[in-house]
Parts: C-alpha cells; sequence; structure tokens
C-alpha cells in the first residue's frame, strides 16, 4: 500500500501525548501532494486508505481513529477510542472521545462532544453544545444542540435494547432502536404492529409516551 502520508520532525504535546504534523505524499480527495494537514499521534490514528484526513489544528491521538472517508478539522480532537470513519465529519471545537463514533454522515461541530458508546450515523448532526453519550444513537435528521435535545430508556424490549428518541431541526421527534430509524409516529405504529399490545409493546409505548413529555419543551 501506498502511503499517502508522513510523520513530519514538527511535534507538540498534548496531554501527554507527542503529536506530528502530517503532510500528504500523494494527491487525494481534494488534497494535494505536500499538502500540510492536522496532527497525530502515530500512523495508526489515520488510514492511508480512502480520502479520510485530517486538517488546520485537528488532532488524533491515544487509540483514536480516522479512516474511511472520515474528515478532522478546525479544532477538531478524536482520541481515546473515538472513532470517525464512513463520511463522518468533526470541525470547529467537536470532540469524539472515549467510544464514541461517528459514520455515515454524522457530523460533529460547535462544541459538540460524542463519548462513551454515544454513536451519530447517517445525517446525524452533533452541535453548539449538544453532547451525545451512553448508549445514545443519533441517526437520521437528529440535530443536538443541548443536552436536552434527546432521550434515552433501556434496557426494554424484546431485544433488551435501549431506545433513543431525538429532535430535528424543526423539533419532529425520531426514535432508534436495533435496526429501526424514524419518526416517533411511524415507531409506534410499528410496535403495534409486531407486538400488538404484548409487554414488549407497552415498554416501548411508555418510553415513546415519556420521550414526548421530556422533549416537548426543548
Amino acid at each position: 500500500m501506498e502511503k499517502k502520508y508522513i510523520l513530519t520532525e514538527e511535534t507538540k504535546e498534548v496531554g501527554g501525548h507527542i503529536l506530528h504534523k502530517i503532510q500528504a505524499m500523494r494527491d487525494f480527495g481534494g488534497v494535494q501532494k505536500e499538502d500540510l494537514g492536522g496532527w497525530v499521534e502515530s500512523e495508526e490514528n489515520l488510514s492511508h486508505d480512502g480520502t479520510c484526513w485530517v486538517y488546520g489544528n485537528g488532532q488524533v491521538y491515544g487509540n483514536g481513529q480516522v479512516y474511511g472517508n472520515g474528515k478532522v478539522s478546525g479544532n477538531g480532537k478524536v482520541f481515546d477510542n473515538g472513532r470517525v470513519f464512513g463520511d463522518g465529519r468533526v470541525s470547529d471545537n467537536g470532540w469524539v472521545f472515549d467510544n464514541g463514533r461517528v459514520f455515515g454522515d454524522g457530523r460533529v461541530y460547535g462544541n459538540g462532544q460524542v463519548y462513551g458508546n454515544g454513536a451519530v450515523f447517517d445525517n446525524g448532526w452533533v452541535s453548539d453544545n449538544g453532547e451525545v453519550y451512553g448508549s445514545a444513537r443519533i441517526g437520521v435528521n437528529g440535530y443536538i444542540s443541548s443536552p436536552r435535545s434527546y432521550f434515552v430508556q433501556g434496557p426494554i424490549g424484546s431485544r433488551n435494547d435501549f431506545l433513543t428518541c431525538y429532535l430535528d431541526k424543526d423539533k419532529k421527534i425520531y426514535a432508534v432502536t436495533g435496526c429501526f430509524c424514524g419518526s416517533i409516529e411511524v415507531f409506534v405504529k410499528k410496535v403495534k404492529a409486531v407486538h400488538g399490545m404484548n409487554r414488549w409493546a407497552k415498554q416501548y409505548l411508555k418510553a415513546a409516551e415519556m420521550a414526548r413529555v421530556m422533549l416537548s419543551g426543548d
């Protein structure tokens, strides 16, 4: 595999980690040969495959990884066991750490943070002072701008899974659990169609009702 970048001799220390400025060794995905990029601790942090890249003052270190077409820019940081892949983007002062994941067309910017086992995917966005953590999963049309932009309940239901309900830009509520990701209205219909009114249905429907109460004033 042809390397697409090298670690330069320009270094800086961040939290006890020695980071190197990177420089492109070939053209790819809008990056030109010899362009300087951001900062990584080692080649384990940024894949040589795909068009993934770290720009500006972006930093990837520890066990953080960026691969696929993932991008880190501005003052964005990916560290601990954070992952950015697919077409995921981290910019401004966004952070992805612990076991946080950003993928698909997920975006983290402003002062947004994804950590714990939090995940942002599809076209979900985390911005301003939004935080996604624990078992929260933010998917299609998600727009998390504050800690009160989503609600997590679980483990519940037949899968002993977690249900995440969140807001989009128009304050519409979406639900994610298992392989389902869609509006809360469709979620409720799906639950009734699959489970009728058994114990699992009652758990899901109560959680959906609580989500409406918790998110209605956001």
